[in-house]
């Protein structure tokens, strides 16, 4: 399957490849909005919560740690293929995208990757 994922990707054109990556970033975003609810309307109606979360509350962090790690690797990639970064800035860029976390990874998009959907 994810061989399959990867050939897909592979077939797509810069542009489709641009958005797609542009709509994983702001995931974890939506993914907090839609959380931060259920956590406060919970935790203000159980005042257990106040002491510690049940386990299934932190279950909810696991499908948003995947989502980081692969987007962290492909960012990676597209930071060691990238010519319009200089040598010397990429182990900044590692840092900050490992260290911004979604952040740095929304601002590394919009600055790197939306220009080569202008281009011709």
């Amino acid at each position: 399957m994810i061989i399959s994922l990867m050939n897909t990707w592979a077939i797509m054109d810069k542009r489709r490849q641009a958005l797609t990556v542009g709509r994983a970033v702001l995931a974890p975003f939506v993914y907090v909005l839609l959380t931060m609810p259920i956590f406060l309307i919970v935790s203000s109606a159980n005042p257990y919560w106040q002491r510690s979360a049940p386990w299934w509350y932190y279950t909810l962090g696991i499908p948003i740690a995947i989502w980081y790690l692969l987007l962290l690797t492909m960012f990676f990639r597209h930071l060691r293929g990238n010519s319009r970064i200089e040598e010397e800035q990429r182990p900044l860029w590692r840092f900050l995208l490992i260290v911004g976390n979604f952040y740095s990874m929304a601002y590394y998009w919009y600055r790197f990757m939306w220009p080569e959907l202008r281009e011709p």
